[in-house]
C-alpha cells in the first residue's frame, strides 16, 4: 500500500513539471511569433523537408524525386526550359535522365523549341497537353534511333501540324522522324486526333516492340492520313494493343497498312466491337495472333456475316494438311484468333451459328482459340473451328479448359456444316494425323489422367478472377 502511495506520489510530481516547462514554452513562442501556431507550423516543416536536385531549372522545374526524374510542370513554353544548366561543368558531359515529364500549364505544340541540350535521356518521357506535332522537327534527333526509350502520351492533339504541307513531302534521306526515338509508346484514352490527321511520315523508321492505346469512345480515334505508297516508310511495329474501346471499328483508317504492315500480335483487350471491315488484313502478311476479348462477344459475332475473315494469312496459299512437306514449308506462317467472351457476353458457339463462321480460313494455317466462362460443350460450330487443330506446333495451346471436350471426343467423325452457299474451306474428311491422334487421345491416355484434367478444370474455373482494366495517369509503369 505504501509503495503504491509513493508511486501516485511521484506521478503527480512529474506531470506537474511537465506541464509547467509546457506552459513556459507555449508562452515563449506566443512571446516571440505573436501566435501559437508557429509550433505546429515548425514541427510540419520539419517533417516535410523537401530536396531538389535541379535548382537550376526553378521555377519551371523540380527534381524533388530523384536526381534522374525531372518534372517540368510550371512553364508555359518549351523556350522557358534551359536544360544546359545541367551540363556537368568538370567534364562538360550531360545529366543523365532516367525520366522525363513535360506538363504545361496550357496546351502547347511540340515543335523545336523544346530544346534537351544538357540531358542524356534513358528511361522514359512523359507528355502532357500537347497541341499538335511538328514533324519537321523532333526534340528527341540526338537520341539514338530505336533506343530503349519509352514514351507516355496524355491528353495530346496527335494532329500534324502543317499536315498538307509536310505529309505532301518528301523529306530528306536524314530526317529522323519523332517516334524513331522510341522503342514503346503509350496512348492514353484522351490522347488522339480531335479534328484532324497523323502523317504516317511521324513513323519513318520507327521500330517499336509495343505500341498501346486506351481508347474509351470510338469518337476518340487516331486517324492517320493516306499518303502514297511510294513512300518507303520502313516502319516496324511489332505488336498493338488497344484496350477499352467501345462501339470501336477495325478498318484501313485506323490500321492503315503503312504503319502496321510489318505487325504480329495484334490485341483488342476488353472492347465492344461495332465491326471489322471486309479487307483489313490483306495487306497484314506478319500477323501471327490475333486476341479478341469482346465483352459484346455475342452481338459482334451475329452482326454481320464476318467476312473479314477471308482477309487473314492471304499470303500462304491452299495447305494440304495430309502432306509434311507442304506443313514443313510454311511451318513459321501460322496464325491464331483467340476469341475470348470471359469478360462479357456468355457465348457458347452454339449449332445455330455455324454459318457465321463460314469464311474462316483453315486451309491457310489460321487456327481458332476459344475462351469462355464455361466448360463448353462441343457444338457443330465449336468441332468446325477447331478443325485441324493438331497440326499447329503448340496443340496444348489451343486446347483450352474451354474446349477440351472438342479435343477429347476428336476421334468421333468431323462434322460437314452445310452452308448456303458451296465453299471451299471446308475438307471432305479431316486430316489422317487428326484422327489417329483422336482415337490415342479417346482409347490410350489412361483414365486416371482424365479425371486429373477434369479436376484441374473445375479448379481453374473456381480461381479464376475477372480481368480489371486501370490506367494509371500519373505513375504508368509498364511491366514486361
Amino acid at each position: 500500500m505504501k509503495f503504491q502511495v509513493i508511486l501516485l506520489f511521484f506521478s503527480i510530481v512529474i506531470l506537474g513539471t511537465w506541464a509547467q516547462t509546457e506552459n513556459q514554452t507555449q508562452n515563449f513562442y506566443t512571446e516571440s511569433t505573436g501566435s501559437t501556431d508557429f509550433i505546429a507550423e515548425e514541427y510540419s516543416t520539419s517533417e516535410q523537408v523537401e530536396f531538389n536536385y535541379c535548382k537550376e531549372l526553378y521555377p519551371y522545374c523540380s527534381c524533388r524525386i530523384s536526381s534522374i526524374i525531372i518534372q517540368c510542370r510550371n512553364f508555359s513554353y518549351f523556350s522557358q526550359l534551359n536544360f544546359s544548366l545541367l551540363i556537368n561543368l568538370t567534364d562538360n558531359s550531360p545529366r543523365r535522365i532516367y525520366e522525363l515529364e513535360l506538363k504545361p500549364l496550357n496546351a502547347i505544340p511540340l515543335d523545336k523549341t523544346l530544346n534537351l541540350e544538357g540531358i542524356s535521356l534513358y528511361g522514359r518521357v512523359i507528355l502532357y497537353k500537347i497541341s499538335g506535332l511538328d514533324l519537321e522537327a523532333n526534340p528527341f534527333e540526338s537520341i539514338k534511333e530505336n533506343s530503349i526509350l519509352n514514351l507516355y502520351l496524355y491528353d495530346v492533339n496527335l494532329e500534324t501540324l502543317d499536315h498538307d504541307t509536310i505529309c505532301g513531302s518528301n523529306l530528306s534521306s536524314n530526317y529522323v522522324s519523332l517516334f524513331s526515338s522510341f522503342n514503346y509508346v503509350l496512348v492514353s484514352e484522351d490522347t488522339y486526333t480531335y479534328s484532324g490527321y497523323l502523317c504516317p511520315l511521324a513513323f519513318k523508321n520507327a521500330n517499336l516492340r509495343k505500341l498501346e492505346m486506351y481508347i474509351f469512345n470510338s469518337s476518340s480515334t487516331i486517324q492517320f492520313s493516306s499518303i502514297s505508297n511510294d513512300f518507303d516508310l520502313n516502319i516496324t511495329i511489332t505488336a498493338l494493343t488497344v484496350y477499352s474501346a467501345k462501339n470501336f471499328t477495325i478498318d484501313s483508317n485506323f490500321l492503315n497498312p503503312l504503319i502496321f504492315k510489318k505487325l504480329e500480335d495484334l490485341d483488342f483487350d476488353f472492347v465492344e466491337l461495332k465491326s471489322i471491315e471486309k479487307n483489313t488484313f490483306e495487306n497484314f502478311t506478319s500477323l501471327k495472333r490475333i486476341v479478341l476479348d469482346l465483352p459484346n462477344m455475342a452481338d459482334f459475332l451475329r452482326s454481320t456475316d464476318n467476312e473479314w475473315m477471308k482477309s487473314l494469312n492471304l499470303e500462304v496459299t491452299m495447305v494440304n494438311y495430309s502432306n509434311p512437306n507442304e506443313l514443313s514449308k510454311f511451318e513459321n506462317k501460322s496464325l491464331v484468333v483467340t476469341f475470348n467472351s470471359r469478360s462479357g457476353q456468355q457465348y457458347s458457339f452454339p449449332n445455330e451459328d455455324l454459318e457465321r463462321f463460314r469464311y474462316f480460313p483453315h486451309d491457310r494455317l489460321v487456327y481458332a482459340r476459344i475462351l469462355a466462362d464455361q466448360n463448353l460443350e462441343c457444338s457443330d460450330t465449336l468441332q468446325f473451328l477447331l478443325k485441324n487443330s493438331f497440326n499447329y506446333p503448340s496443340v496444348s495451346f489451343l486446347n483450352t479448359t474451354s474446349t477440351y471436350k472438342c479435343f477429347l471426343n476428336s476421334s468421333e467423325q468431323t462434322i460437314q456444316p452445310t452452308f448456303v452457299q458451296t465453299t471451299t474451306i471446308i475438307s471432305e474428311n479431316p486430316p489422317d494425323n487428326v484422327v489417329s491422334l483422336g482415337v490415342y487421345l479417346g482409347t490410350t491416355i489412361p483414365l486416371a489422367a482424365i479425371s486429373i484434367l477434369s479436376l484441374t478444370t473445375a479448379a481453374f474455373f473456381y480461381i479464376r478472377k475477372k480481368k480489371v482494366y486501370k490506367t494509371d495517369r500519373k505513375n504508368h509503369i509498364e511491366l514486361f
